[in-house]
């Protein structure tokens, strides 16, 4: 296939130091944050949290009013590599590499955004949602690409298929990966594989998965929470379901196990991030936290409708052990 942004592919030279080092950050920790920020006074705040973190990377989407003023504060954090995401044009880049950006991320292939980028010598990962697209990057000489949508495209299975027939790939899939699927997303995002597990995640036992979060947590060493749920489907509208968190003070603890849940909506990973993170933000402790989480998952799970079908009264009442009696 003929390359049609031209011939002298940037990410192959040696001189280009500051896209080198994004990479071999990226390879090293193997995790970028996605912000969506409208408020730049919380910019520096939340640039402080994610390299106290450990995590010197992160992606500021283009998809709001003042994401260009995002970007200039959090460029300002010399410990702090701030790329632009959602980037779909080379007016965009543009803007983004004025703010301070030093990589571009885009949900798609763009011949133009791609060429705009390596004008100004800037990183640029573009989106692919099939082999027919990453077949086309790869005629840019690019190896290293967004798979967008994630989840929607079949999460782990269909990065599993284009890993085997494209191993020069390396991916980053975005879209739909939560702590509510970690148990797929551990191994397919980050490399760590859950000990004694089959890949149809058919027989979930919760001390496989504190082996891989030992091993998460011992790489990773700012972490302070990890959580994953255990989902086991039985068949296409019954799964048990449960959730495990670990934290430094607590160590590891598991929220109620509910054995053959009749799923309604797939919307119980949303729904367990969310009551996790509220259990957290209340200073509940580790353990509430994680059976709000798990509760949220079971109600939004088994009642038509989205995530904000479950009131906190009906997940406060089901994570203290009560029934799952509407309260309206």
């Amino acid at each position: 296939m003929s390359n049609p942004l031209g011939s002298s592919p940037v990410w192959a030279a040696a001189n280009r130091t500051g896209l080198v080092t994004v990479l071999q950050v990226l390879a090293q920790r193997r995790v970028i944050p996605v912000v969506v920020l409208d408020d730049p006074r919380a910019a520096k705040p939340l640039a402080e949290a994610l390299t106290a973190g450990g995590l010197p990377l992160v992606e500021v989407t283009f998809r709001t009013d003042n994401a260009e003023q995002v970007v200039r504060a959090m460029a300002e954090d010399p410990a702090l590599m701030v790329g632009a995401g959602t980037v779909t044009s080379a007016r965009q880049v543009d803007a983004a590499v004025a703010a301070g950006a030093e990589f571009v991320v885009s949900p798609g292939f763009s011949g133009a955004v791609i060429t705009r980028c390596r004008q100004l010598d800037i990183l640029v990962i573009p989106g692919v949602a099939t082999a027919t697209e990453l077949m086309a990057v790869l005629g840019t000489d690019i190896t290293t690409v967004k798979l967008f949508p994630a989840e929607p495209l079949g999460g782990i299975s269909t990065l599993r298929a284009l890993a085997a027939v494209f191993p020069q790939v390396r991916f980053v899939p975005t879209g739909g990966i939560s702590a509510a699927n970690a148990e797929e997303d551990f191994t397919a995002s980050l490399g760590f594989e859950v000990p004694r597990t089959s890949e149809s995640l058919t027989d979930l036992q919760a001390t496989h998965f504190q082996k891989m979060i030992d091993a998460v947590t011992a790489e990773f060493a700012n972490l302070r929470v990890v959580a994953t749920t255990l989902r086991t489907v039985r068949s296409a509208t019954i799964n048990d379901w449960g959730a495990l968190a670990w934290s430094d003070d607590d160590g590891f603890v598991h929220a109620t196990d509910r054995p053959g849940l009749e799923v309604l909506d797939r919307v119980g990973g949303d729904s367990f991030a969310s009551g996790l993170i509220y259990g957290l933000l209340q200073d509940a402790g580790l353990l509430a936290a994680v059976e709000y989480g798990a509760a949220h998952g079971a109600l939004a799970m088994t009642t038509p409708g989205d995530a904000s079908m479950a009131s906190l009264t009906e997940v406060l009442r089901l994570a203290g052990g009560a029934g799952a009696r509407a309260q309206r």
